[in-house]
């Protein structure tokens, strides 16, 4: 099964997933794994319908982090949902991303900042909520 999505769009998705994600566009070869992981994988196809939804959040600069954390709710999961994971996935694997995921040396310094995380979530998912609401999705 191929993707209905062109290589551009794919392109263009994970530049704007990826800058969201991480300030800053994404590499070529971060941009093929992408593209040929979904042209390859069943599970990430999506029908026309959402794929329109999710290029028109790209083209309207929504903040995709924030609309994701709201779609996750939903017991169908979105495949903007399911893109996302997979950039986190490809990030993970990408040793330029290293940064992001080195565990910090600072324990008490983390529980500290813990609740702000937390509340830092539950307002990315109310604006999420309202995003949604605002382009109709």
């Amino acid at each position: 099964m191929t993707s209905l999505q062109s290589v551009d769009d794919l392109v263009s998705e994970a530049n704007s997933f990826h800058q969201a994600m991480f300030g800053r566009l994404a590499s070529k070869n971060f941009t093929q794994y992408y593209v040929r992981a979904n042209q390859e994988c069943p599970t990430l196809n999506a029908n026309q319908m959402e794929i329109d939804e999710i290029c028109t959040l790209i083209r309207a600069g929504a903040n995709i982090t924030n609309i994701e954390s709201a779609l996750r709710d939903r017991k169908k999961r979105h495949p903007l949902v399911k893109k996302m994971i997979l950039i986190s996935y490809l990030s993970e694997c990408d040793g330029a991303h290293i940064e992001s995921f080195r565990p910090s040396n600072r324990r008490f310094q983390f529980w500290l900042t813990l609740p702000f995380w937390g509340l830092r979530a539950l307002f990315r998912k109310f604006l999420g909520k309202l995003s949604l609401e605002r382009y109709g999705i």
